[in-house]
């Protein structure tokens, strides 16, 4: 239904809905390798998986996908509760966000 009201927007949240599943939402291998240190040594290999990122390139990523896919969702509420939208003034905020944090 989306498509139909919005197709760019629309693509937007099937981007974040496919970042969501291949970095973490299912076991999977970008999920896996994102978080995995690996060390060669003389006589082993040893693979470690992180699971609390601190300032990392993984951390970076989900904190901006996360705010990337929290606007999409308030343009898809504009689009869904246009009435309830304007009256709590969402897309001028998003627009303000958006100036001054570009994603």
């Amino acid at each position: 239904m989306l498509e139909k009201i919005d197709a760019h927007e629309s693509q937007r949240f099937d981007l974040f809905y496919q970042r969501s599943i291949d970095f973490g939402a299912h076991p999977n291998s970008h999920a896996l390798n994102s978080g995995m240190q690996v060390e060669e040594g003389e006589k082993e290999t040893i693979f470690t998986i992180l699971y609390l990122h601190a300032g990392d390139n993984p951390q970076r990523h989900a904190l901006k996908s996360l705010a990337q896919a929290g606007l999409c969702a308030l343009n898809v509420f504009v689009r869904a509760f246009p009435d309830r939208a304007k009256e709590w003034k969402i897309a001028e905020k998003v627009d303000a966000v958006v100036r001054n944090f570009p994603l």
